[in-house]
């Protein structure tokens, strides 16, 4: 299954946060992408700490397409 969440920073940052259990040192920046990973089925399961934060993709590390 896949989820596609659309939102702003810092809301989206804490999201990242809170799923993770981690922190993410800087708010991620305009149109990036989390990856995550979540270890439940169905969203009531949804928890903090619950997601792997498998990476994340920023306009700036994609390759000049010029």
């Amino acid at each position: 299954e896949w989820a596609l969440l659309v939102g702003h920073t810092p809301g989206v940052t804490d999201l990242v946060n809170l799923l993770e259990g981690a922190h993410v040192p800087d708010a991620l920046p305009p149109l990036a992408v989390a990856n995550f990973d979540l270890g439940c089925e169905a969203w009531v399961e949804l928890r903090p700490g619950v997601g792997t934060l498998r990476g994340v993709m920023s306009p700036r590390r994609l390759p000049d397409a010029g």
